[in-house]
């Protein structure tokens, strides 16, 4: 959703997808959690949505998001530092 309301935006995240594709159940249960909130459908998609977050600075100043959505959510959940 972020992506599509600001395309020139660029977004970061410091995990990856590959303890997703490594084991199926988690990856299973991160799909389906993704997508009751909106997210994509498609396996590989979601995949690669959460792969995006590694893209490279591109040098043109660009606004950045910083998504932190594990530990973010650890720091909520238990009333310690997160931003939204």
């Amino acid at each position: 959703a972020l992506r599509a309301e600001f395309p020139a935006d660029r977004f970061m995240g410091e995990e990856d997808a590959a303890d997703l594709r490594a084991d199926d159940a988690l990856c299973e249960l991160s799909s389906s959690l993704c997508q009751r909130f909106g997210g994509p459908s498609d396996r590989t998609a979601f995949l690669n949505a959460v792969d995006a977050g590694l893209e490279p600075d591109r040098g043109q100043k660009e606004r950045v998001w910083v998504l932190d959505p594990i530990d973010g959510t650890k720091g909520f959940m238990t009333g310690q530092g997160y931003v939204i």
